[in-house]
Order: structure tokens, then C-alpha cells, then sequence
């Protein structure tokens, strides 16, 4: 067999199998094969000297149905930005699912997956809250649509803010939590700006669980009055439970993730919650790999990061060995990154924050194929 494309002399970083070290990557029919597999004559090597060669980034917190609400971009963007795997948060609901479906989900090139709103209409526009009374809530229609696409639907979101919730306490969170037990999903929370108490929260959600925002700064946060991250959260994170930075356009606050990575409380998943409103020009949130270098700055050591990229999303997906790694037989999937040394100033609304580095994805490939490739890369 013949080499479609050898990666040589790039850092490789796969948490899933253990690597990070200088290693060259082969693909063959769409698949990751090692590059002593087969004969490389005449076939297109790619140098990646200098470069951290990555599997496809998994952006597992998305709002990218941009034909149905005010929220979406394309998902296709992200394949510029080394994102090949993507999950929308719960930006359609079960009235509006199949549309989603059919025009985003079967005809993206980026790999969909999705969270389904308890809301029947979503996250229809910034500014226009869901209705989050139970009585409202269709268990009948998201169970058929759970069934209908075994796989593709993986959560069940809620926000669990003041400005959604309102005054009506723990009965909208029981009651989806009710709903997710008889169907057998796990509930994805937004936690900014906390209708009842971080303790409370993380008291509830079961193993597999997502608590999302993690390092959010209104209201209540996981830090307590003591500058530690909370035992009840601590706790959750025994249990099973899932914390997920999503970064969003409120919802990272610099004080609190500070305060939880010196504590060693890193994020099981790092996303970009990107939207119409942050992504691409705005410094708090743009891309995956700006967000990345947000914690790279922080402190996180890059093998971290890049497992709550990788590893850890592809098997929150149902593809555990399948994305989310460069092992042998794996999709071909593959970012390649540079670490560039400048002076960044992440600005997250009432904070800024000086980094020294940040992450750039100069090459994309998606199943094989090559989705992008900057000018200055490859020559």
C-alpha cells in the first residue's frame, strides 16, 4: 500500500495513547497508520518540524446551527481553527431538531454531534431566555428523537441561570434530571450566573453529569469565601461528574480558574462555547486553540490541554479510539499547531489578562482529506 501522506519530524501530543514525543505519521485510506507502514514514494510529506502535530481538535461545546437561530455560526468555520469534531449545546430543542439534523448535521464536514435543549424551541436568540416551565418540558418528543438518532444525541442541556429560571427554584432542575433518568442521558448544566446554589448543583448531578462554565465569575462560583475550590465540588468530581470550561462571552472569569488550577482543579474538557457573538474577532473567547492558550498562560501543562481536546471529548461522544487520537486505524483526523511566543491580552469582559503564548493551527486535515493549510506552512 502507498502513503496518501507522511506528517514527519512533528512533536506529537496523544493523550490517548501515552505519546508525546517527535514521531512521524502516516494516512492511508483515510486512516492513521505508522509511517514505516508502506511505501512513501512519490507521496506528499508534509514537514512538521518545529510544529505540535495533534489529533482533529473536539470543540464539545458549540452553538452552530446557524440557519435556525441568532446564536449560530457554521460549523465548517472551525475546521480553519483545527477543530474536526464539534457538539452543539443544546441550540435546538425538540420542535426544532430534525431542521437541525438535516441542515447541519448531514451536510457539515465537520463531524456533529449534539446536546438536545429540554426546551422544546432552544436557544432561539441572545437575549430571548427559554421558557424553563416543567410543565412545558416534552419528554414524549426528545425520547423519540433520542431513539431516532441513537449516538448523535448525547445530553440533555439546561441553563440554570437567574435570567432563565427565574424564581422557580430546584423544580425545573429536578424535573429535567426526572426526565434524563428514564431516558438514560446524562444533563449538560450551564452554571453562570446560578439560579440556586453551586452546592446544590453539584450535590444533584450524577456520574457523567456535565457542569459547564466551570470557571464562570457571576453570582455564585466553585471558589468559596475561603479562595478553595469548594468540597461540594470536589465531591462531584469523585462522583463522576464532569467540568467543562466552555468559554463563552460571560462565562470565564480569569480569578476563579486561577484559583482552581493552582489548586490543581484543571477542566475535564476545554471548549470554546463559540457563537455568533464570539467567535473569530472577540479576545475572550475566538477560537478552540485561543481558548487553549488561555490555560497554557494560566499554567496547565499542553499534555492536559490537549487531553480535554481529545481524548476526553471523543469519549463523551461514543468515539473513544476512533477521533480524539493519532493510534493506528484511528481517523485521520490531524491538527497541526504552533506555539508562538507573544503578548497576549485576553480580555473576558471585566477582566484582562497577559499571556506570554498562543496556539495557531497552520494545517487541518478531516478523514484523510486536507480542509486547510496556511500559507506559511508546508513550504
Amino acid at each position: 500500500m502507498k502513503f496518501d501522506y507522511i506528517i514527519r519530524n512533528g512533536h506529537v501530543i496523544d493523550p490517548f495513547d501515552g505519546v508525546d514525543a517527535v514521531k512521524d505519521i502516516g494516512v492511508i485510506n483515510h486512516r492513521v497508520y505508522a509511517a514505516n507502514y508502506g511505501d512513501s514514494s512519490l507521496m506528499p510529506i508534509i514537514d512538521a518540524s518545529g510544529h505540535y502535530v495533534l489529533p482533529g481538535l473536539i470543540d464539545f461545546h458549540t452553538h452552530i446551527y446557524d440557519v435556525g437561530s441568532g446564536l449560530g455560526i457554521h460549523p465548517d468555520y472551525f475546521l480553519a481553527t483545527g477543530v474536526t469534531s464539534a457538539v452543539d449545546a443544546g441550540t435546538s430543542g425538540a420542535s426544532n431538531y430534525e431542521a437541525f439534523h438535516q441542515t447541519k448535521v448531514v451536510s457539515s464536514k465537520c463531524r456533529i454531534k449534539a446536546q438536545i435543549n429540554i426546551t422544546s424551541q432552544g436557544q432561539f436568540q441572545l437575549g430571548f431566555p427559554e421558557n424553563y416551565d416543567p410543565k412545558y418540558f416534552r419528554e414524549d418528543l426528545i425520547g423519540e428523537l433520542i431513539e431516532k438518532y441513537s449516538g448523535e444525541i448525547i445530553g440533555i442541556k439546561m441553563r440554570l441561570s437567574k435570567e432563565t429560571v427565574g424564581d422557580q427554584g430546584l423544580e425545573p432542575f429536578l424535573k429535567l434530571l426526572e426526565i434524563a433518568d428514564r431516558l438514560n442521558m446524562p444533563v449538560v448544566i450551564h452554571t453562570t450566573n446560578p439560579a440556586i446554589s453551586v452546592q446544590t448543583i453539584a450535590k444533584h448531578l450524577r456520574p457523567g453529569d456535565i457542569y459547564c462554565h466551570c470557571y464562570q465569575g457571576e453570582g455564585m462560583t466553585i471558589i468559596g469565601d475561603r479562595g478553595n475550590v469548594l468540597p461540594e465540588i470536589k465531591d462531584a468530581r469523585a462522583r463522576g461528574v464532569l467540568f467543562d470550561a466552555c468559554n463563552g462571552t460571560l462565562n470565564f472569569a480569569f480569578n476563579v480558574a486561577k484559583a482552581a488550577l493552582t489548586e490543581g482543579f484543571y477542566p475535564d474538557i476545554i471548549s470554546s462555547d463559540t457563537s455568533r457573538h464570539s467567535f473569530a474577532v472577540p479576545y475572550y473567547c475566538k477560537n478552540l486553540p485561543f481558548v487553549m492558550s488561555k490555560f497554557l498562560s494560566l499554567g496547565m501543562d499542553l499534555f492536559s490541554i490537549v487531553r480535554a481536546v481529545t481524548e476526553t471529548p471523543a469519549k463523551l461522544m461514543g468515539m473513544e479510539g476512533v477521533i480524539g487520537t493519532l493510534r493506528e486505524g484511528a481517523f485521520a483526523d490531524i491538527s497541526i499547531l504552533e506555539k508562538k511566543p507573544r503578548k497576549m491580552f485576553y480580555n473576558d469582559k471585566k477582566e484582562e489578562f497577559c499571556g506570554e503564548e498562543v496556539l495557531v493551527n497552520k494545517f487541518t486535515m478531516i478523514n484523510g482529506a486536507v480542509a486547510f493549510c496556511s500559507n506559511d506552512f508546508w513550504l
